[in-house]
């Protein structure tokens, strides 16, 4: 149970009288409360702070998420820890009447290791206006990660969810980050797959990276198939995890996704319908291959079904659950499909 108690500021949901101010129940990003700060043109800022005071490491890399919601804009919020120069940053509320999610990763090599309390700051600058605070949350990512190995703060924002799993401990989390991909191109960042007349690599809709590869199917076609240039090995004693985002800007009907290791008759994994377009949707399969060894093509199908239609697949992962966490120990495709987007990040 990690990542919420590892939250340095435990109170940091706003629903306990640990603050300087008091609670409100006028409005909030979630729970029952939060925190409102009233400014008037008098002033420049309007700023509170913790009751306790919490530990800080100079020599760590910490990260701070707050929900924040300003019926102006041309505004900023920041963060301060200790009460002095320099802050984390402070950044420019956009969108007036929004609750947006603010983020920072910081050192504190300024400061001496001693327990100081945080601050909030509205800065309003001299404009009237109404902040509310939310889920604020302060992680020392060197006490996690360990040194050298706190992850960016792009990765952060965009995993941000890991840091709100309460029902997952911190090994088998970090298993899943630190997971190889047996795939050596599964980014599809335009080099590792056999291309024909109906796919190519593309950068028209892209999960992560600059690349994904698009298939088109025509009312023609049946299926339009995707190999990898990479034989992958099996353990015949080992159970895998697969997957792929799949993006279709409206969906085919009809249309499936599936996929083959080996790729040869009675290996294919099981096909899945296609989900709803505009979205990149997760495509996933476990599996054992008790009666195959050694190096093996795989490949992709798009099941067009004589519809014509286009999916790009993107990010594409073959996971040993067996060789990460031991015989008899690997996860269900529930567990895995809900943490996918951690998997082989780090």
């Amino acid at each position: 149970t990690l990542w919420k108690t590892a939250n340095e500021i435990p109170y940091g949901d706003m629903e306990s009288g640990c603050w300087s101010v008091t609670t409100t129940t006028e409005d909030k990003y979630e729970g029952e409360s939060s925190i409102k700060l009233t400014a008037s043109a008098s002033v420049p800022e309007v700023t509170f702070n913790t009751l306790n005071k919490h530990y800080l490491d100079n020599t760590h890399i910490y990260y701070a998420s707050v929900y924040a919601k300003s019926t102006i804009t041309g505004v900023g919020i920041n963060i301060y820890w200790p009460s002095a120069e320099p802050s984390f940053g402070q950044q420019t509320i956009t969108e007036a009447n929004v609750w947006q999610r603010y983020s920072w990763r910081v050192s504190r090599t300024n400061f001496t290791n001693e327990n100081y309390p945080l601050r909030l700051d509205f800065d309003n600058n001299r404009k009237a206006g109404t902040m509310y605070f939310d889920n604020l949350m302060l992680i020392d990512l060197t006490a996690i990660f360990g040194v050298g190995k706190e992850p960016d703060k792009e990765w952060l924002d965009k995993n941000y969810e890991i840091l709100n799993v309460s029902s997952v401990s911190k090994e088998d989390l970090l298993k899943l980050i630190e997971a190889d991909n047996l795939l050596t191109n599964g980014d599809m960042e335009n080099t590792g797959w056999v291309l024909n007349g109906n796919t190519e690599y593309s950068q028209e809709h892209v999960y992560s990276g600059e690349y994904s590869i698009k298939l088109t199917g025509t009312t023609s076609s049946s299926e339009i198939l995707l190999s990898s240039s990479q034989k992958v090995a099996i353990d015949p004693t080992h159970r895998y995890y697969v997957m792929v985002y799949g993006y279709q800007e409206s969906k085919t009907e009809g249309a499936s996704v599936e996929s083959f290791w080996p790729v040869m008759n009675g290996y294919s994994l099981g096909s899945h319908a296609v989900k709803d377009g505009g979205s990149w949707q997760l495509y996933s399969w476990t599996v054992t291959r008790p009666d195959q060894e050694g190096e093996q093509e795989f490949r992709f199908d798009f099941n067009n079904n004589q519809h014509a239609g286009t999916i790009y697949y993107d990010n594409a992962k073959i996971i040993d659950l067996t060789a990460i966490f031991g015989v008899g120990n690997e996860p269900d495709k529930a567990w895995l499909d809900r943490y996918a987007y951690l998997i082989a990040s780090g």
